[in-house]
């Protein structure tokens, strides 16, 4: 029981963190978009709202912990990217967030959305009525 509350504890924080940081950008979008097309991502408008939208739209899933492993497999690719593509050539100290943010990502996708979510009521009234 602990740890089931641990852990929406856990995803909670994670889902209000990514809010925090993919919010911001939903207010200036060209900062992102140029930032992407420097990087040389191809298609930067696509690229950079799938970005902002994995941060925030994936946060809010995580939160009320729906699509659970959807939103963290967005969160991943797109902490990944701000690691070791963005901040690539930057110190460990400048690149340490997102690579916190993508490891706890990765733990999380293999907990799942835990029992205090909505992907486990969905789960358990599907099961319950195809046992009936």
């Amino acid at each position: 029981m602990f740890s089931d509350i641990g852990f929406l504890l856990l995803r909670i924080l994670v889902g209000c963190l990514m809010i925090y940081h993919g919010y911001p950008k939903f207010l200036d979008t060209s900062k992102l978009i140029t930032r992407t097309a420097e990087m040389g991502f191809p298609f930067p408008e696509v690229f950079g709202t799938l970005a902002m939208a994995a941060e925030f739209f994936g946060g809010m899933l995580l939160v009320i912990g729906l699509g659970t492993r959807f939103a963290l497999l967005g969160i991943i690719i797109t902490m990944a990217v701000a690691c070791f593509i963005a901040h690539g050539p930057d110190p460990f100290a400048k690149k340490e967030l997102a690579f916190v943010f993508m490891c706890v990502s990765i733990a999380m996708i293999f907990i799942g959305s835990g029992k205090y979510s909505v992907d486990s009521l969905v789960l358990s009234k599907t099961s319950s009525k195809d046992s009936e």
